[in-house]
């Protein structure tokens, strides 16, 4: 396919032809009333394999690896800073993210296979994120997961190893070190509690300093009243760290809260020794409830160390050899 654009278009300016799959894509976005505008220049190569194509409001990259994927001019600048196609082809079009406030596109390298993205947000800009870190928050569930969206390009950790790097993010950091690998800062753990009329969910989150934060709700949704107990377990070999919560919600037919809500905090060496193990934690959420329709209004909440015979001494958060 090609589509001429003619002089008069755009007075002053001398005719470009927009073909292929750049002209396919160009066509798709809405053309000289799309989103990109009319072009500016003709296609050009870097590489001798891939092509790209600028416009009023962007740019068009192909390569037969990755197809023809669209470029706004907020990306588009840092895409070039970083080395354009040399750094990688795009493998999505500009992508509004979920929660509407900024844009994403991901690249791809073809020869090494390297892949990243580029986020922009007004209060940021334009954010990359490459290769082992990527991959890193990739699997936190990226700008929707635990991580966020980045705040700030890698640079070094002097905290860490030699080599050490850390990247920002609104939810954390990922740190890699050449001697203990690539990780979340903090380690997030999430378990849903869904049984019955009593409902909520429990979250631990472990920092590479030894901070702890364990939180929690859980909700009467229906005219039965409880008291529970939720006991969390996080182990990692011989080693875990262990929590529990305890207290009332009222149903329907109480006066009083339906929703319990908790919140501890606990600063622990020997976590911060063991923090790179902790990824591959098991997580353990077990709850005991009982219903009654006529309870106290508040039991106090409290952390203690005992998983395995479920005591409900109420002691500090704590961790050590099972």
């Amino acid at each position: 396919m090609t589509v001429e654009v003619s002089k008069w278009l755009r007075t002053g300016r001398a005719g470009f032809e927009v073909r292929g799959s750049i002209g396919e894509k160009w066509a798709e976005l809405g053309g000289v009333l799309g989103r990109l505008g009319a072009p500016t220049d003709d296609a050009t190569t870097d590489d001798g394999v891939g092509t790209w194509q600028t416009f009023q409001h962007g740019a068009i990259f192909w390569h037969p690896e990755t197809g023809a994927h669209q470029l706004g001019d907020a990306i588009l600048e840092r895409y070039r800073q970083l080395g354009g196609p040399a750094w990688g082809y795009p493998v999505t079009d500009e992508l509004i993210m979920a929660n509407r406030r900024g844009r994403i596109i991901h690249f791809r390298q073809p020869l090494t296979g390297i892949e990243s993205s580029i986020c922009w947000t007004p209060a940021k800009g334009a954010v990359e994120v490459t290769g082992p870190i990527r991959a890193a928050w990739v699997a936190t569930g990226g700008e929707t997961g635990s991580l966020g969206l980045p705040s700030r390009r890698e640079e070094s950790w002097s905290e860490g190893g030699p080599g050490s790097t850390q990247q920002r993010f609104s939810g954390g950091r990922v740190i890699a070190d050449p001697q203990y690998g690539v990780s979340p800062d903090p380690l997030a753990f999430f378990q849903p509690l869904a049984e019955g009329s009593l409902k909520g969910w429990v979250s631990t989150r472990i920092f590479w300093d030894g901070r702890v934060h364990n939180s929690g709700e859980l909700s009467a949704v229906a005219v039965e009243s409880y008291d529970f107990t939720v006991h969390i377990g996080l182990t990692r070999g011989a080693f875990g760290i262990e929590a529990q919560w305890h207290d009332h919600v009222a149903g329907s037919l109480e006066r009083g809260r339906g929703t319990s809500r908790w919140s501890q905090h606990a600063q622990l060496p020997e976590v911060a020794a063991r923090f790179w193990q902790l990824q591959h934690a098991e997580y353990r959420v077990s709850r005991r409830h009982q219903v009654t329709f006529a309870g106290p209004r508040h039991l106090d909440g409290g952390l203690h160390g005992s998983w395995r015979d479920g005591a409900d001494t109420g002691l500090p958060l704590h961790a050590g050899d099972l």
